[in-house]
Formats: structure tokens, C-alpha cells, sequence
């Protein structure tokens, strides 16, 4: 099962992932962020079992990311040969951006195949009772593709972006206004790129992403995906994580504890 959380930075998806994994226990699922989820999965590998049987000492750990890195590398290439178009797409929107999106320094088509490898290689070796959750999946990698600073998202791009990702499980909409995702980004720190710059610059990237969110929401609504929203506006999470927990009861299948 594949579950990703889509919001505008700072809408606070990742304060959302613990009860994502709770709530999807109490389902009789083991959920895992998609990190947590990299060397226990490599382990499942052929040379994964084998350095289980050669005692590593407190080297395993390192030697392990290390294969889960070779796999994810080859599983990019491996869905990148599935998915032409997709592929395509990316090249040439991402040619065309305006320098000043500053895509080549933030490495957008790197972690984007980075994604795109870690979730082939852990969706091919999940068990029917696992679920991966991506705060950074195909759905919300619709910010770091269309929107930036000095660009406004295009409809037309995003929906046909849209068309070539895979569909995951569930989406999880989280929603807050623009106005206070940048002020939660302030309070944590801007990113790098931001940091020497004027600050309305970070408050164009959040309205542009925001945009680039409600676009892409629309769109996969539109094609039927499921999807919940989650109001995330107050300071206090407990509202929106009571309302996760309600809305996953409907949404996670129950597979039953013993699974």
C-alpha cells in the first residue's frame, strides 16, 4: 500500500506521518516512512540475507544504506524504462524553467529520481499487510517541478504532469493557508536558497506552491484518486491528527492484528 501526503511547505505533513504509522497499526497494517523503511526492506534482498548470515558488527547499518543506495539506483532506471513519458516530461519541463527557479542548484531531477528508485525497489518487496508513506512523493513533487519564487504553476502542465505519475493508495491533503505555512517555515528556518534573499521571495514560493497544491488536488480528484483532507491551520496539530485518525478508519482497509 502506498500512501502519500501532499501540501504546500509548511502546511505540516510531516507532523502528520506518526499517526499515519499509528493509526494504520491499529489497522492491522505496519506503515513506515520511507526512510525508516530502506534497510529493513534491503535486508529482504538476496544480498541482504547474505549480510545478515556474515555478522558485520556495527558496520551492517552503513553496509546496508550502501545496498539499499545500489538498489534504489537501479529500480530509478528500471520505472524510468516503464515510463517513458513521464521521463520525457520531466526533461522537458524542467529544461524550461527559468534560470532564476534555481532547478539545477536544487537538484530537482536528482531527488526526484532518487524518489522515484526508493519507491519501486520498496513497493516490490512490501508484503500485503505493509504500507510506505511518502511526505515527498510523486503527487508533491508538483511543487519542486512547477513552482518557484519567480514561477506561477500552469494548469495545463500540472494536469498533464498528473497523468503520467502512478496512482498511490491514499492521499492525504493537508491544508493550511499560505499566509501561515510561511510563517511556520520562518520559525523553523528558510531554506538555504532563501536565506540572503528578501523575504518576500519566500512569501511568492509559498503562494506559487500553494497553487501548485490546489492544481494538482483538483486534478487527482478530478481522476478519482483517493484522497482525504486534512485541516492543519490551528497551532495545535490535535485537531487535525483526531481528523486524520477518523478519516483513516474509512479509508485503511482492516487487515486484522494478526497480520
Amino acid at each position: 500500500m502506498i500512501i502519500e501526503l501532499v501540501g504546500c511547505p509548511g502546511s505540516g505533513k510531516t507532523t502528520l506521518i506518526p499517526t499515519v504509522v499509528e493509526v494504520c497499526g491499529r489497522r492491522g497494517i505496519v506503515a513506515q516512512h520511507v526512510n525508516d523503511a530502506a534497510r529493513p526492506f534491503t535486508r529482504r534482498t538476496l544480498p541482504g540475507r547474505l549480510l545478515r548470515a556474515v555478522p558485520a558488527g556495527d558496520n551492517e547499518p552503513r553496509i546496508c544504506w550502501g545496498l539499499y543506495v545500489a538498489y534504489r539506483g537501479w529500480y530509478a532506471a528500471v520505472f524510468a524504462a516503464r515510463n517513458p513519458r513521464l521521463v520525457r516530461h520531466l526533461w522537458r519541463t524542467q529544461r524550461a524553467r527559468p534560470s532564476s527557479a534555481d532547478a539545477r542548484e536544487r537538484r530537482v531531477l536528482h531527488w526526484y529520481l532518487r524518489m522515484m528508485g526508493a519507491r519501486e525497489f520498496l513497493q516490490r518487496h512490501a508484503y500485503e499487510h505493509e504500507a510506505i508513506v511518502f511526505d515527498e512523493g510523486f503527487v508533491h513533487r508538483v511543487v519542486q517541478l512547477h513552482a518557484s519564487s519567480v514561477e506561477s504553476p500552469r494548469t495545463q502542465m500540472i494536469a498533464q504532469y498528473a497523468a503520467l505519475i502512478p496512482r498511490p493508495d491514499l492521499i492525504i491533503n493537508v491544508q493550511a493557508p499560505p499566509h501561515i505555512c510561511a510563517e511556520r517555515i520562518s520559525h523553523r528556518g528558510v531554506w538555504s536558497r532563501l536565506v540572503r534573499r528578501d523575504a518576500s521571495e519566500l512569501t511568492r514560493f509559498v503562494d506559487n506552491a500553494h497553487r501548485a497544491v490546489s492544481v494538482m488536488v483538483d486534478e487527482i480528484r478530478r481522476r478519482g484518486w483517493t484522497i482525504v483532507d486534512i485541516d492543519n491551520a490551528d497551532d495545535e496539530p490535535s485537531s487535525a491528527r483526531r481528523a486524520l485518525e477518523r478519516h483513516l478508519v474509512d479509508s485503511v482497509p482492516l487487515l486484522g492484528m494478526s497480520a
